[in-house]
């Protein structure tokens, strides 16, 4: 069976893996161009996970400069902080059976809670930070845009 169209880039198109265990992050280092983390993990589970990347690089003799690490990140930016965890729950509960981890894994708060959250992630030196919004997708995305992201340090 032949796929087509053929990707334009050489020899491929940047191989990207979602990998949470062990021996799927290995497989992640072995086999692709980046990494992204898993999206239900806290940030402190993340950094863990985020250091048994960075020593399989080291053992596979990768540059850690060519490959690109990012986190998906679930989100709701609400002044009012227990009606934003309300909506992480709700979403967890519904996504994942455990309504619980939402307020575990999740982003929330009012705009500046939010900022400085991701600041952390900002710190660690990704390439990439994926948000995802929960509820009111065109409302959080747009404060997302205006008083989350542009605070964000550089």
């Amino acid at each position: 069976m032949e796929v087509t169209p053929k990707p334009l880039q050489k020899p491929h198109p940047p191989l990207w893996f979602g990998a949470h265990s062990p021996s799927a992050i290995k497989r992640a280092v072995r086999m692709g161009d980046g990494w992204t983390g898993s999206s239900i993990l806290s940030t402190g589970r993340f950094t863990e996970e985020l250091e048994l990347l960075k020593r399989q690089l080291e053992a596979e003799g990768r540059d850690p400069a060519g490959f690109k690490i990012s986190k998906r990140v679930y989100m709701a930016v609400d002044n009012d902080k227990d009606r934003a965890g309300s909506h992480l729950r709700d979403y967890f509960g519904k996504m994942y059976g455990n309504p619980d981890l939402g307020l575990e894994a999740g982003t929330y708060g009012s705009p500046g809670e939010c900022t400085e959250s991701l600041a952390d992630l900002v710190h660690m030196g990704l390439d990439e930070i994926i948000l995802d919004v929960v509820y009111d997708e065109m409302e959080q995305a747009q404060r997302l845009a205006e008083e989350v992201v542009p605070n964000l340090p550089a």
